[in-house]
């Protein structure tokens, strides 16, 4: 009995040192400690429990209103919950206090970034560099609001001296590769991409993009399933690294497998534009015409702020229904060019810039 005893009690001791339990413990300890608070909504945040960590920023708050680093932590949280309006407010809050705080000039920025308000975006980012010029955070961030705004040429030139001044931020080598990525440059890229991964073994959006340079230089079909299902582990909650994966089997030549795992990457990411366009890619190269349209539209229906007239909107709303209907027929059998006309190839073109920016101001600190 006593040796049982002991036993349960050295679980229990193993137990205390798990870093949220630890967290919680000292914030029941010290219930009106705004940093006890602040110290578990890291925890919170660091476990991706979010709305959990959005209360105890708010309490933090309620014990210190002066606690920027709360402010701070509950306007990320935001933003993390796509409520960028909110997080924009309690960032001007902050600023009237501290106009000089880069890291909440920098979280502006990115609240603009999640709005499509580059010009926004680029005005608090620039004022965060002027700040603490050694902002990687910052720096990172202009760099794909000037992408979001089609000044590519700007974003690269950016990008170039950031990642000189931060030779060993695996972050911004990445960023840097990106922005040549989608200027065309993927040889140049490649490199950056590698460097990162030297820097940061799991960075794995960094895995991903070194996987699409790969697949469109067509070869080495083996390494790019790898390093999607890697990074597929690493960010079991985004869909892009799977539909790499699935990319890759399919170019090994195991097309049934390829499309059935592309298919639940789309049914699980059901509004992720980006995968969708793949589908759609991969479904057309396999011959299936009129499955490859539906996932086209999906694409352009959940690409940003689609820019569609009433009467677009109303033929879309009308084809879904008419579709639904026929339960026989699984995929929406229309040409999203007959709806869109001209505004669907525009739209296809800004697709990955665009969702590029947004994927980055998502990012954790």
């Amino acid at each position: 009995m006593v040796v049982a005893l002991a036993v349960a009690v050295a679980g229990c001791g193993d137990k205390s040192d798990d870093p949220l339990a630890k967290a919680r413990r000292e914030a029941r300890r010290a219930p009106k400690s705004a940093e006890a608070q602040v110290a578990l909504a890291k925890v919170y945040s660091d476990n991706d429990m979010h709305n959990d960590a959005f209360v105890s920023y708010r309490k933090a708050i309620e014990l210190d209103p002066s606690n920027v680093e709360a402010r701070l932590g509950l306007a990320e949280v935001d933003l993390e919950l796509g409520n960028a309006e909110h997080a924009i407010k309690e960032l001007k809050d902050v600023l009237r206090q501290h106009p000089d705080n880069a890291d909440a000039l920098d979280l502006l920025g990115r609240a603009h970034i999640l709005r499509q308000e580059p010009g926004e975006a680029i005005k608090a980012l620039e004022k965060a560099l002027a700040a603490d010029p050694n902002h990687v955070d910052a720096g990172v961030d202009l760099v794909y609001a000037h992408i979001q705004a089609r000044n590519r040429a700007t974003a690269v030139e950016i990008a170039s001296k950031q990642s000189a001044r931060h030779p060993k931020s695996a972050q911004t080598r990445y960023t840097y590769g990106d922005v040549l990525l989608l200027s065309g440059r993927n040889d140049e890229a490649e490199k950056q991409f590698r460097a990162a991964l030297k820097l940061d073994p799991n960075h794995a959006m960094a895995m991903v993009r070194l996987a699409r340079v790969l697949l469109e230089r067509r070869g080495n079909y083996e390494e790019v399933r790898k390093l999607g299902l890697k990074a597929a582990e690493l960010q079991p909650g985004d869909g892009l690294p799977a539909a790499m994966a699935a990319v890759a089997l399919f170019k090994l030549g195991d097309v049934p497998e390829a499309i059935s795992e592309m298919d639940a990457v789309c049914r699980s990411n059901p509004f992720n534009p980006v995968t969708w366009a793949m589908f759609a890619d991969l479904l057309a190269a396999s011959g299936h015409t009129e499955e490859s349209k539906l996932a086209r539209m999906e694409a352009l229906k959940n690409a940003p702020r689609l820019p569609l007239t009433e009467a677009q909107r109303e033929a879309l709303k009308r084809q879904t229904e008419e579709a639904r209907k026929n339960a026989s027929a699984p995929f929406l059998q229309v040409d999203p060019r007959s709806v869109l006309g001209e505004d669907a190839e525009i739209l296809e073109r800004n697709l990955e810039t665009n969702q590029a920016a947004v994927d980055a101001a998502k990012r954790k600190r």
